[in-house]
């Protein structure tokens, strides 16, 4: 098994530079701006995770857990957690 955990931001923009968008402004939600992986060696185990929040902040942030069978690629389990009233 193996457990992910991201931090994600929604309402950044960014600047197309060049091609047939270019002069756009785009908005993306759901960005990953964190991200970390590590083993689970039984079900019950405790991870410690840091993840640094980014400091061009995006909009609705959230934290969001995954648990992998990393055998079959499988998820078996995820949360999300709102980060918005957190600083």
């Amino acid at each position: 098994m193996r457990l992910s955990i991201a931090y994600a931001d929604s309402r950044l923009a960014s600047g197309v530079k060049s091609g047939e968008n270019r002069g756009i402004r785009l908005t993306h939600d759901h960005v990953v701006r964190a991200f970390e992986s590590r083993p689970l060696k039984s079900t019950s185990a405790t991870v410690d995770v840091r993840l640094r929040r980014p400091s061009e902040a995006g909009e609705h942030p959230a934290v969001v857990a995954f648990v992998q069978d990393v055998a079959s690629g499988d998820v078996l389990q995820t949360v999300a957690l709102p980060l918005n009233d957190c600083r």
